[in-house]
């Protein structure tokens, strides 16, 4: 695909995939186009060691590359690491949101 949607960047060390980010293209009518995170994951015993920047700048870069204005993610509420995470690479609090999800499928 030209916009190269959907992206997932993975960390690797010693062939042991550590972590990933997987990241989308997020096209809305009201709004210039951003990237929207899906998931930021690392193996516990590889935190903190810079990983989780990296991946997130490599997203940062492809972002800019496809000529998104923005960067978007949702975090849950309890995430309190993950969220000073987010603001120690640049993210900022925009609002709190209540999410809805309807089933499609009955299992």
């Amino acid at each position: 695909m030209c916009d190269g949607n959907p992206k997932i960047f993975v960390a690797e060390i010693e062939h042991l995939v550590v972590g990933y980010v997987h990241a989308t293209k997020y096209d809305l009518l009201y709004a210039n186009s951003m990237v929207n995170i899906m998931g930021l994951a690392v193996l516990e015993e590889y935190r903190h060691n810079g990983i989780a920047t990296k991946l997130m700048d490599s997203v940062e870069e492809w972002a800019k590359n496809i000529g998104a204005d923005a960067i978007r993610l949702t975090s849950g509420k309890k995430q309190e690491e993950s969220h000073k995470f987010y603001s120690s690479i640049g993210f900022e609090k925009k609002k709190e949101q209540i999410n809805f999800a309807k089933k499609l499928r009955l299992e």
